[in-house]
């Protein structure tokens, strides 16, 4: 392993710890939005916001040594941390299954990282890079015209109802969320690895920031009319995903069975873990 890729890893790594120490730090002061907070509430919730801001910090590193479609696979570990996190210090429980889904995804990450045979990126056409930015965006406004109807009995419109307020909002903000880590890369690629003024000349920063905005009003959507059982396999499974084909038609990836066997192995471990901790 090449000390690039063994730092790429690393950063990676570090990168969604962070992401998921946050969000359960900001889980423990849920509180501070009650009457009834408590200084501590206060304290952990605005840890676990800062915890989250860094995050980016922590990609833009990684992206420095690996490719984007690896820090995707790798950000499937962050349901792994958020469980063993939320039994640290929320004292939920711990399935023997989130350790076999663990160890399987552990595999899937090797196998996508290892069988790579495409190590480099180069800037795809920015027509391409559009169409799989606007896509998901899109995909979420055209749910906007059902928030104003009425929810009914009738079979059929609770299907509706289902597919335009949870099903929807929550694959196109993971997509979102997903595709951010390519946007990032392009940023890169286009203005160089040394972080410069030059970075807001680029149009794949603002791209990024908009991705941002939408993601974050798109799942807000779905936690408002969805329990967590529904949305959560949707949304960390299209994280991965979406920016994984993306990134097979953006950089002309080789197509290696394994390698897509890891990808699939890898979705797969994320749903399990989420749907055995929200039953």
């Amino acid at each position: 392993m090449s000390n690039n890729l063994l730092a790429g890893i690393i950063f990676a790594i570090i990168a969604y710890f962070i992401l998921a120490l946050g969000f359960v730090l900001q889980k423990k002061g849920i509180a501070i939005f009650s009457p009834s907070r408590k200084k501590q509430d206060t304290f952990f919730w605005v840890l676990g916001f800062i915890l989250i801001n860094i995050n980016p910090v922590f990609n833009f590193l990684s992206l420095l040594h690996i490719p984007s479609y690896i820090v995707n696979a790798i950000s499937g570990l962050t349901i792994v941390f958020t469980v063993f996190l939320s039994a640290l210090l929320l004292n939920e429980k711990i399935y023997k299954s989130d350790i076999l889904f663990t160890i399987l995804m552990v595999i899937s990450i090797f196998t996508v990282t290892f069988f790579n045979s495409t190590p480099t990126q180069t800037l795809p056409p920015k027509g391409l890079v559009l169409l799989f930015t606007l896509l998901p965006i899109v995909l979420f406004l055209l749910t906007i015209p059902s928030l104003f109807l009425k929810k009914t009995n009738h079979e059929n419109q609770n299907f509706s109802f289902f597919v335009t307020r949870i099903l929807l909002p929550a694959f196109s903000s993971g997509s979102m969320s997903g595709f951010m880590v390519i946007l990032m890369k392009l940023v890169q690629l286009e203005k160089g690895n040394t972080l410069s003024l030059s970075y807001l000349h680029s149009l794949y920063l603002y791209l990024f920031l908009t991705h941002g905005i939408v993601s974050f009003i798109a799942i807000q959507v779905a936690y408002k009319y969805g329990k967590m059982v529904a949305i959560a396999p949707i949304q960390y499974g299209a994280q991965i995903v979406y920016p994984i084909l993306a990134s097979y038609l953006l950089f002309s990836l080789d197509v290696v069975s394994l390698q897509i066997a890891g990808f699939v192995l890898l979705t797969f471990c994320v749903v399990m873990i989420v749907r055995r901790h929200t039953e």
